[in-house]
This record gives structure tokens, sequence and C-alpha cells, in this order.
């Protein structure tokens, strides 16, 4: 037997001719794989044959006509220019005996007469000629042209005849008994062999650049197996792509999808079924897996695997590739695909396999069905957020909704389902507030799943939503636990700049809202800490909640506006480094979870934060990110929020044409009526100023100072509306106008942030005559280098260098220079020299302060905004730091403060 690709095979038959053709009769069944070459072989051997003047007698097998009696003897005659006499005597005897040659066995050629006087009349055409038949597919070759091969074997070894028989190589197949004698009876078998990535390389060689003949070799032979079918239709594919795109393309094209599908049809009919099985099932086929999806016998799956694999179709159990597994779904229609994804899922979920996989099925097969469906879904769901996978989390969540029959599980994954969609695109969360509805009424949601209801209607402006939940959830008798409190007091606090909203009017609502249960871990405090953070700025104090907060947040216990409080609290406390480090740790969570809504938003506090320090190119680059990565609606009204630091950073650059373009962006009207809205409108008014339009300016500003009013609320971190006045009635002249905005401004709780103070002092030196701007400025230049603001620095320091060049002095920016604190004095008492104040930090400094004043714990509790604990807190710090037994030794070290005037 020889093992040979196909050209080797053809060389061989071709051998054959002249000995075939000397009266040296030879037989040749040739064997091959599905798709391994044999019916291209004898094609191409029979155009060779005759081109050398042998008379070639041609016919193929076929399932349809195996009944057919003397059916591929018909065709032999009738293939072949025959005298007219030899075709019409077969014919006739063909006809006449038909009954006989449709017995179901023959014992013998002999009892046939008919059959032997066929078998004589073609044995004396090879006494004029040398005749050549070739006889493909001879499984499906009927019983009766059987025994006339059987009969020309035995009488041919003198004969100028050469016989070649092609058959499907069958692994473990009881042959039938008249194909069993052919192959008894002396003959030259071929085995035709799969093609060798070389094999392939040669004959791509005279169609592709040198340089990627052996990438392309690799990638053929990856996706045919080697076989020969699909290897010649993937070259076609090659050559077409080469000459349409100019490029050979890296897969397979419409020519290899058809080949695959012609190849896998023309087997057994269950071949393709189990093709299909492998396809679905991939890593996880197995033959009895595969037998219960098909509902065929293992053995029958066996045999059709070792078929694929001797194909090349298969490797372990697996399709050898994903784009020939692509192509098989492809060729099933929607109904069988849908069909057997379900039942490859049932499989897998009866076998234990994991929810992931499982999940995988349901989601091709768009369908879920059985009580446990929602239930894999759901942790497939999970699975996939861990990984990043947002939108397979979606689908899985999707598909169990449409899949839960009970009411429990309805709303769990309900619940699951709309904050994940919040994550990602908080618009079509808007979708789900009808069944969120009718849940809440109907008492299965919990404060939690309220207060993002109210969170997501405030965002998208619809305030008598917002409302509408909360009456629901006072009447369904759903009360708020500390945590919902706190995280609900944000939300009014981010958008409306108060714990309670202008639109809550309601007494009993308002009695529902600000009455906490115990429910949930109680935060007396951090609402009121963050509070002042809007108001004054930040402190140690709201540095260290904010701290406290962004911890709890890593076990996923925090909402993101309650996330995005903490870092803006952190900033406003001069811990920007800090405030920074934890975006980033936010930015890849939510980058790694997919979850883009929440990414953009962190992006945009990033944004807020660098700009804060003073990075404005981070600050564009940050906040553009965020505009680009949601879409207008995906931002719903918090798109101010990134486009008010765009336009603030940009000015900062002096870039105004960048920020003109920024202030084009569309925005929803309702907006305006927000603390969102009252920083854009602030943004608007800084460029109107840096466009030299004063009034305009001064419109924009007097409006966001009548909206608070209006609210009764102060925006003084965020927003430093005196600052930005001042410095608009500076530009026109009024500086009178200008000092009485920073006086009143100074005697804020606002100006008691560092920054906000040494902005403040800033524009009241430009007002002020040359002595008392020295002094001004010296104090901004201090108060800002200990806010490390540089920008705001830098502009000060610039100021005060320009002062003193006016009289004649020299400043060195970064020098010591600071009257505010004062130095140290002696102890009264003689003793060891007092701690320096320089070790205190500002928020032990103003308590300091004010206890040198005589005031009470309480009385400083309550002007700084502080608990009384923490009061007691910095004092000891104080104590220890400045090395004094109490508040006695302090009124002596405060006392040269008084020369400088409040801080």
């Amino acid at each position: 037997m020889f093992f040979v690709e196909y050209g080797e095979a053809f060389r061989i038959l071709r051998d054959l001719m002249p000995l075939s053709a000397a009266g040296n009769g030879q037989f040749v069944l040739v064997s091959g794989a599905l798709g391994g070459g044999k019916t291209r072989l004898l094609h191409e051997f029979w155009k060779s044959a005759s081109e050398h003047d042998a008379l070639v007698l041609w016919a193929a097998g076929s399932r349809a006509e195996q009944g057919l009696p003397m059916g591929v003897v018909d065709q032999l005659i009738h293939h072949a220019d025959l005298p007219n006499d030899l075709t019409d005597g077969i014919s006739r005897l063909i006809g006449r005996s038909f009954q006989e040659f449709s017995a179901p066995a023959f014992d013998s050629p002999a009892e046939l007469p008919a059959l032997r006087e066929i078998c004589q009349m073609l044995l004396e055409l090879c006494t004029e000629r040398h005749v050549v038949i070739c006889v493909d597919d001879l499984q499906f070759v009927d019983p009766a042209s059987l025994q006339v091969l059987l009969y020309l074997q035995h009488r041919m070894r003198s004969r100028r005849l050469l016989v070649i028989l092609s058959e499907w190589e069958y692994p473990w197949v009881a042959q039938p008994p008249c194909r069993a004698e052919v192959t008894r009876q002396p003959h030259l078998r071929i085995q035709l062999k799969l093609m060798t990535e070389e094999k392939i390389r040669s004959l791509l060689a005279t169609i592709t650049d040198p340089s990627t003949t052996a990438w392309l070799a690799r990638r053929l032979h990856h996706l045919s197996g080697g076989n020969p079918t699909l290897v010649n239709a993937l070259v076609e594919d090659l050559q077409l792509a080469t000459e349409h795109e100019g490029a050979p393309g890296p897969g397979g094209g419409k020519r290899f999808g058809r080949a695959v599908v012609t190849c896998l049809h023309r087997w057994e009919p269950q071949m393709f079924d189990v093709a299909c099985g492998i396809a679905v099932l991939g890593e996880h086929a197995s033959p009895s897996r595969l037998s219960r999806l098909l509902d065929l016998d293992v053995a029958q799956v066996g045999h059709s695997i070792e078929v694929l694999t001797r194909a090349g179709l298969v490797r372990a159990d697996r399709l050898g590739s994903c784009e020939v597994a692509s192509v098989i779904l492809a060729g099933m229609s929607a109904e069988e695909r849908s069909a057997m994804h379900l039942g490859a899922a049932g499989l897998l979920y009866d076998a234990g396999e994991d929810a992931a996989d499982v999940a995988a099925h349901l989601l091709a097969a768009a369908r879920a069905d059985g009580d446990w469906a929602p239930r894999v879904l759901s942790e497939a769901a999970e699975r996939a957020l861990g990984k990043g996978d947002s939108t397979t989390a979606l689908s899985c969540l999707g598909l169990a909704l449409d899949a839960a029959d009970d009411t429990d599980q309805r709303r769990v994954v309900l619940r699951q389902l709309f904050k994940l969609t919040l994550q990602t695109n908080p618009t079509a969360a808007l979708s789900f507030l009808s069944l969120l509805r009718e849940a809440l009424r109907a008492g299965r949601l919990v404060d939690r799943d309220v207060v993002s209801l109210v969170r997501l209607l405030v965002s998208r402006g619809d305030a008598d939503g917002a409302v509408s939940v909360m009456e629901d959830a006072m009447t369904s008798g759903i009360a708020l636990g500390q945590e919902a409190r706190l995280e609900l007091e944000l939300t009014f606090r981010r958008w409306y700049g108060a714990a309670c909203p202008p639109f809550l009017t309601s007494d009993s609502l308002r009695a529902w809202y600000t009455k906490a249960s115990d429910i949930g871990a109680p935060r007396l405090d951090t609402g009121q800490i963050f509070a002042r953070v809007w108001v004054r700025g930040g402190d140690e104090e709201s540095a260290e909640a904010a701290e406290q907060v962004l911890r709890q947040s890593r076990l996923g216990v925090r909402p993101l506006e309650t996330m995005s409080a903490a870092i803006l609290a952190l900033a406003y406390g001069g811990r920007c480094d800090r405030a920074l480090s934890w975006c980033d740790e936010l930015i890849e969570h939510f980058g790694d979870r997919g979850a883009t809504a929440c990414l953009a938003e962190m992006q945009a506090v990033r944004a807020d934060v660098c700009l804060r320090s003073g990075d404005s190119d981070a600050a564009i680059e940050l906040a553009q990110n965020a505009v680009t990565l949601l879409r207008n609606e995906g931002w719903g009204l918090l798109v101010g929020y990134p486009l008010s630091v765009l336009i603030e950073a940009n000015l900062e650059l002096g870039r105004v044409r960048e920020a003109v373009d920024n202030a084009a962006r569309p925005i929803p009207e309702a907006m305006l009526e927000t603390a969102v809205g009252v920083r854009y409108a602030h943004a608007l008014g800084r460029l109107a100023m840096a466009s030299g339009r004063i009034t305009e300016a001064l419109d924009y500003f007097h409006a966001c100072r009548h909206r608070l009013d209006v609210w009764n609320v102060q925006m003084g971190g965020p927003v430093p509306l005196p600052a930005s006045t001042a410095e608009a009635l500076l530009i026109r002249g009024d500086r009178t106008g200008a000092r009485e905005v920073l006086q009143d401004w100074l005697e804020q709780p606002a100006c008691r942030d560092g920054r906000t103070a040494g902005m403040a002092l800033r524009l009241l030196a430009a007002t002020a005559e040359q002595d008392e701007r020295v002094r001004l400025l010296l104090r901004a230049v201090d108060r800002l280098r200990a806010a490390g603001d540089s920008v705001e620095l830098l502009r000060a320091e610039r100021e005060l260098q320009h002062t003193y060049d006016g009289v004649g002095q020299r400043f060195e920016p970064g020098d010591d220079m600071r009257p505010g604190r004062p130095e140290r004095v002696p102890d009264p008492a003689g003793s060891n020299s007092v701690g320096d104040l320089e070790e205190l930090s500002e928020a032990e400094l103003r308590v300091a302060r004010l206890a040198a004043m005589g005031r009470s714990n309480r009385d400083i509790s309550r002007e700084l905004w502080i608990t009384v604990s923490t009061v007691e807190q910095h004092l000891t710090r104080v104590y220890r730091k400045l090395r004094i037994s109490g508040r006695s030794k302090l009124s002596k070290l405060f006392a040269p403060m008084a020369m400088c005037g409040p801080q």
C-alpha cells in the first residue's frame, strides 16, 4: 500500500499506464479521508489518460442511485464514445435482466448469463484499445455493478485494462461481502494522506510573495488541517483577495466556507450533525455528550468523529480552527442553532460545568428554559464583571430577567441589572423604571434601591419623578437607613448644594427623608463634614473622614457620588496627592469592570483635582476623555461638570478659542437649574471675562449668586464666585466695589480654606495701597504655599515681585516671609523653649487661635463646624507639639497674630 500525498499518487497512476497498455492489467483501489482529493485525482488522471489515446470509461457511485441495478455500468457505457452496437447490446441486456440484477445478493456471477455477457463485451474492448475504467465513490456502487467490476478483476491480468476505484476511508466499519471480495483479490492500494505545511508552502510559492509564503502556509495549514479540498479552496480565496485587494487575507473566504459545508454534506447524513454538535460544545465536546445532544448512538458519534479527525477537521474532539466552527454554525438555521445551544446548556449544567460556560450557550440560544437558568446567568454576570466584561454581564442579566418566573428571583435580577446598567449606560437604566416602580409599590425594594432611583431621576432633571419615588417608598413603609440617608443627602448636595432640595416641599416627605432609621452602619458626622467642604473648603477633619469613606468603598458598599464627594473633600482639604491616588485606583477598578459611566465620571473628578492642583494640561486631557467616553445623553445633567473643567482649564492656559469650542457643546436646559449648572455658568462667566465682555461676565456671576441665594446655600469650595466677581470689577476699574466684595468674602467661612483665602488676599492686594499690598500678598503667598496650589502661588509671587520692584526691593520666590505665623517666644516660667508653631497643621492652628482668644470647646465646635471631640483632639496635639501644659500659655504665643489680622 502507498500512503502518499496527491502529487505522488498521480505519479503512481501515471506510471501504471504503460504497464497496462502493454497487456499487464492493473487494478487500483484509492482511498482517502473526507475531502482528501480522491475525486479530483480521478478526474485529473482521466484527462491525462484521454490525452494518451486511452479509452476512458467514467462512472461515480451515488447514494441516491445505490438501489438502481447496473446504474454504474450504465454510466460507464454512456460516458465514452463507444460503438453503438456495443452500447445498445449492453443496454438491452440490462433491461432484459433487470429483475435478476435487483436480487438482494449474488452467490456467483455465473448464475446470471446476462452479467457474464456484459463483462465479456467490456473485455473485448481491451483487444482493440487500451481501456481505463474510473469509478468514484465505490461505497455507493450498486451490488450488480460491483459484480461486474469483480468479474473484470478476475480476468484482467493479461488485458490492456486499468481499473481505478476510489472509496471513502472507513474506520472500523464492516465491509459488504462483495466489496470485501474486491479488496481480497490482488490489487494496488493507494491511500491519500493530508497535506503537510511544506507541501502547502510549495503550492503557494508560485502565487505569493516569498516574504509571506511561510506565514501563509502555516495559516492555511491551521485552517484546513491539511485537508486538500480545503487547502485548494483557501488558495482560490487567497488569489481572489490578492487580485481585488492587493494583499492576501489571513482567513478563509466564501470558497472555503462552501468547501467545508459541501464536504460534510457529501458524507453520511449524521456527519454534518456531529460537526455542528462539536462546533456548539467546543472544548466540552465528547462522544457521550454529543450522543445525548444529537440523540445518536455513541458508536455512530465515535465513527463520525474518527472520520472528521482523519480529514483534519477535528483534533482531540474539537474542530481544528474557530473559522471552521464559524462556517459550520453559519450553515445551520437560526432555529437549529438555538435549539442545539439550549440543549448544550442543559448538558453542561447537569454535568456541573462552570456557570460562565453554561450561560454562554443560553446567550447564544437567546432563550433560557429551566428554573436554574436565572441563577446561573446571574452568577455568570458576576464572573463577567470580575473580568471587566460588562457587555456580557448585561446580556446575562437581561436574559435572566426574561427567564425568571419566581417573584423574589425576578426582583434580585432586576436590582442587579439596574445597578450594572447605571454603571455602564445610565440612559439605558431608564427602561427599567416601570418595573422598579412596580416592585417599589409592592414593597419588594430596599432603601438603597430607592436612593438609586432618585439619583437617576434627579440626574435626568426629573424632580417630579424623584418625589414620586420617595412618596411610593414612604407609602410602602421603606425607611431610610443611615447609609442610604447619607447617600441621598450627598446626591442632593451635588445637584442643589443643600441637604434638602428645593423641590422637596411636602412636610411628611421631608420628615421621612430627614428621620433615618438605625438600618446600616451609622455615619453621624460624615454628611455634615462633607457639607462644610461646599461652604468653606476642606480641612484635616474632612480629609480624614474622606479617607475612611474611600477605604470602605473598596468593599463595594459606596456609590459613586459618595466616593466623588470624598475625593473632592481630600482635594479641598489640601491633600491633592491623596485625591489623585484614589482617583487612579478607582479609575483602574472601573476600567477593569467595564463600568463606562463610572469610569467617565471618575476621570472628570480627577480632571477637577488636577485643575485645582495646577496641572491644567492633565485636566484638559482627562476631561476630554471623560466627555468622549459617554455621549451627552449618557451624562445627563452631569455633562456640565467635565465641560466646566474643560473651559476653566483652557482659560488657565490662555486657550480662549478652545474654551469657546467647549462652551459651544450642547447641554440640557434643566442642568442650569442645578449646582452643576451654577459651576457651568461660572465657567461661562470666566470665559466672557477672558474675552473682554465684562458686563456679560458680571451678569453670569450675579445669576449664579442669585441661584445660590434662592437655595440659601454656599458653594465657596467649588465655585469661588466672589473672586471672579472681584476680578471682573477690577478689570472694569471698580476697585472700591472689588474691595467690598473681597472684604465681605474674607469674613465668610469659605475663606478658611487656604487656597480660597490666598486667592482672596491676592485679589484684595490689587485694591490696596503699596504698603498694605505687600502685607496682603505675603499672607496670600503664605496661605497658597501651605495649600499646595502652584498656579495661584505663582500668580501671587509674581504680583509680589512686581510690587517689590515698584519700591526697589527684591523678592525671591520661595522665601519664608510669612508674618501670619508668630515666631517662637520663650516660656514665661523660664523653662525649656516652646515648640515651633510651624509644626501645627492648618486645622490645629485655627483651633489653637480660637482657644487662645478664650473660646470654649463648644464655641470652637460651632464656629468651625466640627465636633467637640475633634476640638479636644486638636488641642491635645497642639499642647504636645508646642510642649505647653494648657490654654493659659496659648494667649502669649498667639499675641503677635493680632497685628496681622484674621487668617
